[in-house]
């Protein structure tokens, strides 16, 4: 009896635990549902947040100037990019310079070798009916959303504290926080509430192309290696290996960066006795070995593009290295030894870190071992400055956020204080880009709708400002049949041959008829405090730290430059020639700033008609007979 008595009291506490426990499963479900829809939701308040940020300069400015013939101008460069963009090639299927209108050499070094970003640009522009502006707008949501995406998913592997929270101030702070201009962004919170410091600082990622393209790549290529060394699953070591490879058809400093990542982890592995697989590891280095070289020798090239002359690309440099270390170098090197201060780490979450942090100091020093003028390996690792110095930060955050468990809710306010600091930061930065670029724009958009209204044809010639590298002759291409005169940026697509021969003798035209003699350019040859002038005179990396090599370049001008502006001076038979077989010349010029001198163009042009556009000066010229 007693047992039978004793025996439903057991079956219904079995039965009652049963369903505690079926609850508690409930719970937990419905909690970590509760979690995850916290965590998609605070990803996509990060992208739009973001998004929303980098949009607004170019979106204001549209707004303000009432033009979308041209993308407007929010970064430098976007002229150059576009104009690469659209190189078409002729009867012969050889490409040729938007600028001049010449036939084009494919070099292996150069922004023609490595323009894969730039054809895939291309395509999308093709595909909206060669609307560039909704087709720039359309290619910077897609890499300022897949990074901000990438950064998520890596911060969710490397931090020690994943906590959606932080992995969100770990976007914010990659996105809207600029280490490469560190003292300029902090004095210009100092000087608050004077918003003008905000004019020196600009949102790491707006500059179109480079580093917008290259950085998700390998912030991917980190997540990817991490896994491959725990997993050791040869799908990892694939994927890998294709974006590597996809990176340097893009920018071939980020596969550098890449390997430097990848050899110094596997030092690091090695050298902390860690179990590392040697074959996978072989394999996948001969295989992107191959795979780099085949793409770099494929098809008929001469050898490089840009500043004539020889330079060896391996050239050491001891006497560089006091230029090559500052203030931000020290920084990285501080924030890559502080990763090894952390405990219980992965190891090969550690020198995954540290290998970034290693190869982004050892390509800082690059111009001490490889030729500034032909590679400028120091200047383009900059371009990773800011990612390297933000997931390292970040990653140390993490790590302190860890330590304080028993603090969560104040850890969380602290954090939420920091995305809300670092979104007024982005939005302040943002505001003062759209001031800064404003003047500029307002004069690309009357000239856009000048071309519009007054189309130039294929055999009429423009001769605009070429002060800046987004001045009013690198647009003059994108939005007609036109060539022009002469343009700064037209150096980075001729090869060296074609900079002496037709460069130089289309800068000393466009040098006389801005006012400017032998005298004058001797003047700034001799001045070591004109290096503006000195850069806008030489060619693309050749004022460099290095002296041999700027007095290389400065003998040049001397030698090139010079006789030839004398040649012009002198109203040369062969230089009235080059404007013969123009039906018209186009002279586009600011009225409250005028740049050309009427009198030196009357020399060789005559003045049929004049026209004042908004803001812009035109003269519409004919060559004497």
């Amino acid at each position: 009896m007693n047992s039978r008595s004793a025996w439903p009291p057991r079956c219904g506490g079995l039965v009652v635990g049963l369903r505690l426990s079926t609850r508690n499963r409930l719970d937990d479900h419905a909690v970590h549902n509760s979690f995850s829809r916290t965590r998609f939701l605070l990803f996509l308040s990060a992208i739009a947040l973001v998004v929303g940020i980098y949009s607004y300069p170019a979106l204001k400015t549209s707004a303000s100037t009432g033009s979308r013939a041209l993308p407007p101008m929010s970064a430098p460069d976007p002229s150059l990019y576009l104009n690469i963009s659209t190189i078409k090639a002729n009867a012969e299927g050889q490409q040729v310079d938007p600028y001049y209108g010449v036939p084009l050499p494919t070099a292996r070094l150069g922004y023609l070798k490595f323009r894969t970003a730039f054809r895939l640009f291309g395509a999308l522009n093709t595909l909206l009916h060669g609307n560039l502006w909704r087709a720039l707008l359309l290619w910077n949501l897609f890499w300022w959303g897949l990074l901000c995406t990438l950064a998520w998913w890596l911060f969710r592997q490397i931090l020690p504290d994943n906590s959606p929270l932080v992995v969100m101030a770990g976007v914010a702070v990659v996105m809207l926080f600029n280490f490469g201009v560190l003292q300029s962004e902090l004095t210009a919170w100092l000087h608050l509430p004077s918003l003008r410091g905000f004019r020196d600082v600009e949102l790491p990622y707006i500059r179109p192309f480079f580093p917008q393209v290259p950085i998700p790549l390998l912030v991917l290529y980190l997540g990817l290696q991490i896994r491959a060394l725990q997993k050791r699953n040869w799908v990892l070591w694939a994927a890998m290996g294709l974006t590597q490879l996809f990176a340097f058809t893009v920018f071939p400093y980020a596969m550098l960066m890449m390997a430097g990542v990848t050899a110094f982890a596997i030092i690091g592995l090695l050298i902390a006795r860690a179990s590392v697989s040697g074959l996978p590891l072989l394999f996948y280095g001969l295989a992107c070995g191959l795979a780099d070289t085949f793409f770099f020798f494929h098809g008929s090239q001469v050898a490089r593009s840009g500043a004539p002359g020889q330079y060896s690309l391996v050239h050491l440099q001891l006497s560089v290295l006091p230029h090559r270390i500052g203030g931000m170098w020290l920084v990285l090197a501080v924030l890559t030894a502080s990763v090894f201060l952390v405990r219980d780490l992965a190891p090969a979450i550690r020198w995954t870190l540290a290998g970034l942090g290693i190869s982004n100091l050892f390509f800082l020093l690059g111009d001490v071992f490889f030729s500034e003028t032909a590679l400028q390996v120091s200047h383009h690792a900059g371009y990773f400055v800011q990612l390297t110095a933000a997931v390292l930060f970040v990653f140390l955050v993490g790590a302190v956020c860890r330590r304080f468990v028993r603090m969560k809710s104040a850890v969380r306010y602290a954090l939420a204080g920091v995305v809300v600091l670092l979104a007024l930061n982005g939005a302040l930065v943002a505001d003062a880009t759209y001031r800064q670029f404003l003047a500029g724009n307002e004069e690309e958009a009357e000239l856009a709708r000048y071309l519009r209204a007054e189309p130039p044809q294929r055999d009429d010639l423009v001769i605009a400002r070429s002060q800046f590298v987004d001045d009013d002759c690198a647009w003059a291409p994108l939005v007609s049949h036109a060539h022009v005169l002469y343009c700064r940026n037209a150096q980075v697509l001729l090869s060296p041959e074609q900079n002496q021969q037709i460069q130089r003798f289309r800068q000393a035209l466009y040098l006389y008829f801005t006012g400017k003699d032998g005298a004058w350019v001797e003047r700034v040859l001799e001045d070591p405090k004109a290096v503006t002038e000195l850069t806008r005179l030489m060619f693309l990396g050749q004022v460099t730290a290095d002296a041999a090599d700027r007095q290389k370049g400065v003998e040049a001008v001397r030698a090139e430059l010079i006789p030839l502006l004398a040649k012009v001076q002198e109203k040369n038979a062969m230089v009235r020639a080059s404007f013969a077989g123009y039906r018209r010349v186009l002279v586009i010029d600011n009225l409250a700033n005028p740049y050309f001198d009427e009198q030196r163009l009357s020399a060789y042009l005559q003045v049929e008609k004049r026209q004042i556009w908004g803001h812009l000066s035109i003269l519409t010229c004919t060559a004497y007979k």
